[in-house]
Parts: C-alpha cells; structure tokens; sequence
C-alpha cells in the first residue's frame, strides 16, 4: 500500500481510534505509528491482505496489569481497511528497535498471525509471557535479535469478515548480522527459558503449542518509518 493509501485508510478511522484512546487517557491527543508493515510474498491465505499497522498509545496508557495498550489496523490496497483491533503488548514482548540515524534499521522481518484455541488460551499466553519472553530478551539484549512484538486482541473494533479470527500477532525482526550472532545462542536461550518454568526442553513447550494454536506466517518489509 502507498504512504497516500495507508493514509487514507488511517484518516477514515482516526475518530474511532482517539475515542477508544480516550477511555484509558482522556488527555492524550495523538496516537504514535510505532510499525506500518507490509508482507514481502502472497500465499492463498493471504491474497489482498497486504498492510498489518500498530499505533500505541502515550507511555502509561495500560490494562492495569502492565500490558501497554494500542490499536492494530489491518488495511489493503485497493479496499481500504479491513480490521481494527483493541490490543494489548504481551508483558516481556515489547521489543521494538529504534530508529538508526533517523532510519529504521534494515531488518528481515517476519509476522504471525495466531489463532489460539480458547480451551487453551490462557495457559498459551501465560507460556509465552513466562518462556518466550526471557529468551527473546536475553537475545535482544545482546544485540543478537532487532525486533520481537506481541499483541493480544482485547476487542475487535471493526471487521469486514474476511480476515481469519487471530487473537495474537507477533513481529520479529533480525538483520544479516543479527542472525549470524543468534545462531549459536538461539537454542541455548530458549532451552535455559524452558527449564526455568519446569520443562525439560523448549521442544517441549513448542510441541504443546502446536496443539494450542494455528499460524499463518508472512515475510514483511517497512511500509515508510514514522
């Protein structure tokens, strides 16, 4: 989608998104555009779903049990939006890399969208805030991952019901010199977050996943950094 289309689209729903906004902090005037992604290749799944665009609100603004608060907008090209999402950052998955000199960094950058089944759901997020957030971080911290977000959907705003039903959305991103760093440490660090909440493995912990959700996995690239 062009910066003009995106634009539009954001334009359309500024009113509902400052009001939603407005319930957590009657005093915030504006919303921040943190990441405006677009997916690389098109699968069948995929066909017209082109921009994922997550605006957070100001510092502060949280769900009382310390998940920042935003708003994900789900728009293509040529019919304009598509999905408008109430969401919260998963606690530990907040990891966004600023900009360089003005630049976003030049990461290779992937998205999930998930579907968690609901008769598993909360054990699901609690295991993703307790295992993947620690070994995200450790990697993060030294330089050896750029970019790892995670939202949680609190409440579908608008949908025109051709979209699947995901209630998570995670956004990871490395550069070249990134991956080359985390390739030796990538399984150390998941493994030691895995044994820290009783599992033997963090195969373990991907294997109950695969039961506990659906992926649909895109190849992204920045839209324009804002």
């Amino acid at each position: 989608m062009s910066r003009q289309g995106v634009g539009i689209a954001l334009e359309a729903t500024e009113a509902e998104l400052q009001a939603w906004l407005s319930e957590f902090d009657p005093t915030a005037e504006a919303v921040e555009v943190v990441v405006a992604l677009r997916h690389r290749r098109q699968s069948r799944q995929l066909s017209g779903w082109t921009s994922w665009i997550l605006l957070l609100g100001p510092e502060g603004a949280d769900d009382g049990e310390d998940r920042r608060l935003a708003r994900s907008v789900v728009a293509s090209n040529p019919t304009g939006l598509r999905r408008l999402d109430a969401v919260r950052i998963q606690p530990g998955l907040d990891m966004i890399d600023p900009p360089r000199d003005g630049q976003e960094a030049r990461l290779r950058q992937s998205i999930e969208y998930i579907s968690s089944h609901p008769g598993s759901r909360e054990e699901y997020y609690e295991t993703q805030t307790q295992f993947s957030g620690p070994a995200v971080r450790r990697l993060f911290e030294h330089d050896r991952f750029g970019r790892f977000l995670g939202v949680e959907v609190s409440e579908r705003l608008v949908d025109d019901q051709t979209l699947p039903p995901w209630d998570v959305v995670h956004v990871a991103g490395l550069t070249m010199a990134q991956r080359l760093r985390a390739a030796p440490h990538y399984h150390r660090a998941f493994n030691a977050a895995a044994r820290a909440i009783g599992e033997p493995s963090a195969k373990t912990v991907m294997r109950r996943w695969s039961s506990q959700r659906t992926i649909i996995t895109a190849n992204v690239e920045q839209i324009f950094p804002l």
